[in-house]
């Protein structure tokens, strides 16, 4: 593993039988993806049905999209209205990972059993969704609605179904058919929140769903797969990552992408190369890149059928929420600008079964999911999540409770160098010059 140790700060290269890291001196890339239609949308659907078959694309039953608005989320606290999910209620979503990151009270991990920091207590003001609960040595999130829950639905007969769920949305739900046929279930107490007015809108033909086309997505989606697929691996993950954290003295499980990112394009591409599924569990994982440089690209090694599968796990960007010397953060309090950009894009372009991502009771910080599965018959399965991250696949299912926002990808993603070729090929190009430069002065001369 290459990782950074929060005592004694250094990096470490363990090779052998655990962790390979890897360096392809002929590797070239492609240019760089654009993502002006992409970093629009929080959730991109791209399963469709047919014309006697309507596909359930997108599904949520519960939560906030747009907003995530107590970190870590309670469930607990005054509201407008404590019992329901409605208009701008961020408490009693039923969406409580307390348990899990932070059991005690104002307690950070240094002097309790929490993972995170309990910046937050319960019950003292309702929660305050402007202070957030954080993962010492990790960039924090923010709590504020930023209107990015944005959903585009590209299948020509492809629709939706929700109810509970608070869009805080600038577009709402882009779909390529008509609204009226897009609207699968019936409308169930779903707002849509376009800007900062103190109540929604229902959310219902006219009122948040939209038709558009979606070319300019299905094209940067097409891009970006050939960009990831080209990629050289640069460092290999053969272990699942289970109970790593600050819980009974232990540390969160880091890993360093500036160490990885040797060729310095910006970007710390990593296999995984496990038995079965790759499984997050029990965990909480820090992706550390100084300057928030470089992003991580994690893919599944080709001929492997695993299907990632995170639990009771945060997967967050660092570095952040750190004192003076570099050292995680053991005040209450982490006051930084929260994230809001991507690091990180878990791929796959079709695995084992149809569920390619499954999540519980997970928190994501500048993390997104991308299964760009050419059959577009795979899904997307999160089960009480919250954070900022972009959810791609043919089908995506928030079931149960989720707040979230989007992470964009351009603001954190650099262009990578002009091609480089390696020292045998220059010198091959170079001789293959003089060649054709012989033959053309031999003519001439002729």
């Amino acid at each position: 593993m290459i990782y950074k140790n929060f005592k004694n700060h250094y990096i470490k290269l363990v090779f052998g039988s655990g962790l390979f890291l890897t360096y392809n001196a002929m590797a070239v890339h492609l240019p760089t993806p654009t993502t002006l239609f992409l970093d629009d949308y929080l959730v991109v659907a791209t399963g469709s049905g047919t014309s006697s078959e309507m596909f359930e694309a997108f599904n949520s039953n519960g939560g906030e999209l747009g907003a995530d608005q107590e970190v870590v989320s309670s469930g607990t606290g005054s509201g407008e209205n404590p019992e329901t999910q409605e208009h701008r209620s961020y408490t009693d979503i039923g969406l409580d990972l307390t348990g899990t990151f932070v059991p005690e009270d104002g307690k950070n991990p240094f002097n309790s059993n929490n993972r995170w920091t309990d910046a937050d207590p319960d019950y003292v003001d309702g929660d305050n969704i402007l202070i957030s609960d954080f993962l010492p040595g990790a960039r924090r999130l923010g709590e504020e609605p930023d209107y990015s829950g944005n959903v585009a639905l590209t299948g020509e007969y492809a629709g939706f179904s929700s109810e509970n769920t608070d869009y805080f949305a600038s577009l709402g739900i882009d779909c390529r058919i008509d609204p009226d046929d897009c609207y699968i279930s019936d409308d169930k107490d779903n707002s849509w929140f376009v800007d900062d007015a103190s109540s929604g809108v229902d959310l219902g033909t006219g009122s948040g769903v939209n038709q558009f086309d979606p070319a300019g997505i299905l094209s940067e989606l097409g891009d970006w797969k050939t960009f990831i697929e080209h990629l050289d691996k640069e460092f290999t993950i053969n272990h699942n990552i289970e109970d790593e954290s600050y819980k009974d003295g232990g540390t969160p499980f880091v890993t360093d992408l500036d160490a990885i990112d040797t060729n310095n394009d910006g970007f710390a591409v990593i296999e995984i190369d496990v038995s079965g599924d790759f499984s997050v569990n029990n965990s909480d994982w820090i992706l550390d890149s100084e300057n928030n440089e470089v992003t991580a690209i994690f893919k599944i090694k080709a001929g492997n059928d695993s299907n990632y599968l995170f639990s009771n796990s945060s997967i967050m960007l660092g570095d952040g929420c750190e004192d003076a010397n570099g050292d995680p953060l053991q005040t209450n309090i982490c006051d930084e600008d929260p994230i809001s950009e991507l690091g990180a894009i878990f791929y796959s372009e079709g695995a084992a079964g149809n569920q390619v991502f499954n999540l519980s009771n997970v928190i994501l910080g500048g993390v997104a999911l991308w299964d760009l599965d050419a059959d577009r018959d795979t899904i997307i399965t999160a089960n009480n999540i919250q954070g900022c991250t972009q959810l791609i696949s043919s089908k995506v299912e928030l079931s149960s409770k989720n707040r979230l926002q989007r992470c964009a990808l351009s603001a954190s993603v650099t262009p990578p160098p002009p091609i480089s070729i390696s020292e045998p090929a220059a010198l091959f190009t170079f001789l293959f010059g003089c060649l054709v430069t012989f033959r053309v002065k031999r003519r001439v001369d002729a």
